[in-house]
């Protein structure tokens, strides 16, 4: 949603998230300054109290002071609020900034945030009910929104800037870059071709904000005193610093997703290749008749099987950005702020679209065990698939999830993935090819290990607990000065449990949805789950 609509809405009371309190008021003051006639828009802060800006001039607006002085320091907001709705003479925009500050609840009772809660609520409901055509924009770098503020605050993101934005900054910086080299002679100025240098940066800028990309590329002249070819590179590394730092999602370079070798999957591999094809092809797609785009799948699983080796092989073979979002990390005690950090992942990955959103381990975030929290994962669950179905930028989800009986019904419904794989344990090619990949891998000879051996003895083992079994052996191997072998595997296989024979009930809600067909085998050749049951002993009921 664009600034204009936000701005339009009816609602007096609005909650603006951003880190760019700068470009967020220069917009807003645009749009002030759009309306016939022009509307001021006004300030406030802790520091410099309320002020007026309009056309550039800032002017001191003088509030009274409340009449107790602990509620003036502790909670300034009040009088603020009461002199804009009862004695203030002008209409306008009401940009409150830090607000987030006097909202936080901690444990007990505040006086000063429940003054500060009862002057917000108040403020509301006396605009609405005057239609006084005065809108208060609450501003934070965080939602924090008590449960008693629910109803009246409508909370929004501030856009992050487009790639237009992005490339006038980039040509800015460049022409800068021009002059420090005509001034100094020691300053490297190497760009062969300024359309596609900025394009490129513009590529490895996309989901940060304004000034975080201005601080980037200023460290890159006034620190690193370079700006070539090589700095949209060095822009990455720099992004995957910054967006790291949100503690919710992880930008994966292409370069950490080389040398990757799949073994087995051979039905889902072949899926993803046609989808590849439409996705990446969307505009000559839409052309031939084809309405939707992929949206993405969903792989369910034993853990070790390789689903996250899959999600990191989708980005590498189709030459998109991947960005991990960590599930567990969503969640925060404030009212809002789980929602908050939901939205603000979803933005930055349609920003960086086209891309490929990996949503680790589904069942962190939205488990149907969940309950007690208010409602919370209830709403960032509904965020998740409004945000699924609205969605227009090119974001393709590879969601992967442990424990499908954790799983909401309605996350698993048809539609809302382009399919459902089931990544289970390997047959027998594919443990021989998995064996092989990790044979090579680790400097080992496949001709020197007897292949039907190691297949035999490692049933029902997933991918990761074939290659621990490798590496342990060269471990061993190496501590007794000799070259590993084929008892040595199958050693350390038999010393290793394999993790399906504690699966249990999990077992059971798999062979249930593969029986009712919900989901497809990722490879034609997965060792059977009734066969897995059946050899193990596991009790599914």
């Amino acid at each position: 949603m664009s600034m204009e609509q936000i701005l339009r809405r009816k609602e007096p009371l609005l909650y603006l998230v951003t880190h760019e309190e700068g470009r967020a008021e220069a917009s807003i003051q645009a749009y002030c300054e759009r309306q016939a006639p022009p509307l001021p828009l006004f300030r406030w802060s802790s520091t410099r109290g309320l002020e007026k800006v309009q056309r550039g001039v800032v002017e001191g607006v003088k509030v009274p002071e409340h009449n107790d002085p602990r509620v003036q320091a502790q909670a300034p907001l009040v009088p603020v609020l009461n002199y804009i709705v009862n004695a203030f003479e002008h209409d306008g925009i009401f940009l409150l900034r830090d607000v987030h500050h006097y909202l936080r609840e901690a444990s007990g009772f505040n006086p000063a945030v429940a003054l500060t809660i009862r002057a917000l609520r108040e403020a509301f409901y006396e605009l609405r009910a005057l239609r006084k055509a005065r809108k208060m924009i609450l501003l934070s770098c965080e939602a924090v929104v008590p449960a008693d503020l629910e109803n009246e605050v409508r909370i929004f993101d501030f856009p992050l800037p487009t790639k237009d934005e992005l490339a006038a900054t980039v040509r800015t910086m460049n022409q800068k870059a021009a002059a420090i080299r005509d001034r100094d002679k020691d300053f490297v100025h190497q760009v062969s071709d300024e359309n596609a240098f900025v394009n490129q940066m513009v590529n490895s800028a996309l989901g940060l904000t304004q000034a975080e990309v201005e601080f980037i590329m200023e460290n890159m002249l006034y620190a690193d005193r370079r700006l070539d070819d090589d700095s949209p590179r060095r822009a990455t590394r720099e992004k995957q610093q910054i967006i790291r730092k949100s503690g919710v999602l992880e930008f994966i370079p292409a370069e950490d997703m080389e040398n990757l070798e799949v073994g087995g999957m051979d039905v889902m591999l072949e899926w993803l290749k046609r989808r590849k094809y439409v996705f990446l092809n969307e505009v000559k797609a839409r052309e031939s008749g084809i309405r939707h785009v992929p949206r993405g799948v969903l792989l369910l699983g034993i853990s070790g099987c390789g689903k996250s080796l899959v999600c990191k092989s989708i980005a590498h073979e189709w030459g998109l950005p991947l960005l991990r979002l960590d599930m567990g990390a969503i969640f925060d005690k404030y009212v809002g702020a789980s929602e908050g950090r939901i939205r603000k992942a979803l933005s930055v990955a349609e920003s960086v679209s086209p891309c490929i959103l990996w949503l680790d381990e589904l069942e962190k975030g939205f488990s149907t065990s969940q309950g007690g929290d208010g409602g919370t994962s209830q709403r960032v669950l509904g965020t998740f698939l409004v945000w699924m179905q609205e969605k227009k930028a090119a974001v393709f989800i590879a969601a992967t999830a442990n424990d499908v009986s954790c799983l909401p019904p309605e996350l698993l419904r048809s539609g809302r993935f382009d399919n459902r794989f089931f990544v289970g344990c390997p047959g027998n090619k594919a443990r021989a090819e998995i064996f092989r990949i990790h044979l090579r891998a680790n400097g080992l000879n496949r001709e020197d290990f007897d292949m039907t051996e190691l297949v035999k003895e490692s049933f029902g083992y997933t991918g990761a607990e074939i290659e621990q079994s490798v590496i342990d052996s060269v471990y061993d191997s190496y501590y007794e000065s000799r070259g590993a072998a084929t008892a040595d595997i199958t050693r350390n296989l038999r010393r290793n449990r394999p993790l399906v024979k504690s699966l249990g009930s999990q077992m059971a809600r798999i062979l249930q949805m593969l029986d009712e067909g919900r989901m497809e085998l990722a490879s034609a050749d997965t060792v059977s789950v009734a066969d897995l049951v059946d050899r193990f002993k596991i009790q599914v009921k």
